[in-house]
């Protein structure tokens, strides 16, 4: 009887004498030049056409941030009207024609009734916007005015910023002025003679006495020192005195190059112009 190692042994010889030998496994063939040269040119292609995609699907996302943070500031508006008698929070031209329609809080501000709070600072100011981070478009790219950022460089100058993280007015840097929004609240004009010298005729919009196709906010922000941030490069989100939100589309940029394209942050009579060719009746 043999054992399993005779065994082993004798089919060896067996395989050494037919010529069969263990098959060999060859690594497959590498890829030519040319073939790299065109998978690289279809990943190229690919990236042509997917990448400008995923940034407008990005910058629609952005979008509708913008215009769910537009909603919350209507709502807040017309609760704040509907409880103190249909009374709006104040306008920045009814208290100062110097001061810019994105303020939410100035420092040291003459009319105090509202501890240096203005315009839509006020929702803020009495809670009925408890998220600060609701006054700014996330499609800002304005460093120095975003939530809860500040820069010491900018405010060593005297100007305005973002809300901080924090309180108004213990966690405002000692140099900042004024607390910024990235949306603008309107001034509207309705007395007689020109508008740039008519301040008894600047009031904020009133949902009991305007219709609902006037516009109340806007994500129109300029200021001369920083340039110009429009956005949403296709138009604007808008909220109107009752409480809803809209589109304001500007595809020739007439908004924007307005008057020549000046800045007209702080420059009521022209922005009340903007306000009632644009905007108004969507």
């Amino acid at each position: 009887m043999t054992t399993l190692k005779e065994q082993w042994s004798h089919r060896k010889r067996q395989t050494k004498k037919s010529g069969k030998c263990r098959r060999s496994f060859r690594s497959p063939p590498a890829f030519t030049l040319i073939e790299l040269l065109i998978v690289i040119a279809i990943i190229s292609v690919l990236l042509t056409i997917l990448v400008p995609a995923l940034q407008k699907a990005r910058e629609h996302a952005k979008r509708v941030t913008c215009m769910a943070h537009l909603n919350a500031c209507g709502k807040a508006f017309v609760d704040y009207s509907m409880e103190n008698k249909g009374k709006p929070p104040r306008c920045m031209a009814d208290v100062s024609m110097g001061m810019g329609s994105y303020a939410l809080w100035v420092r040291d501000l003459a009319d105090d009734r509202y501890q240096g709070y203005i315009g839509h600072g006020i929702l803020g100011n009495t809670r009925y916007i408890t998220n600060p981070e609701i006054f700014y478009c996330p499609s800002n790219t304005n460093e120095t005015l975003k939530y809860g950022m500040q820069s010491p460089s900018w405010f060593s100058n005297g100007f305005g910023g973002g809300w901080p993280d924090g309180e108004i007015p213990r966690d405002v840097p000692a140099g900042q002025r004024w607390v910024q929004s990235t949306y603008q609240y309107r001034s509207l004009f309705d007395g007689e003679g020109p508008a740039s010298e008519a301040k008894p005729g600047w009031r904020a919009p009133n949902f009991d006495q305007d219709n609902e196709h006037y516009a109340l906010m806007s994500d129109v922000y300029a200021d001369p020192r920083r340039g110009v941030d429009y956005h949403h490069i296709e138009g604007y989100n808008t909220v109107y005195v009752d409480g809803h939100a809209g589109f304001v589309m500007d595809h020739n940029f007439e908004i924007r190059d307005y008057n020549g394209g000046v800045y007209y942050h702080i420059i009521h009579n022209l922005q009340d112009e903007v306000w009632k060719k644009y905007f108004d009746g969507h």
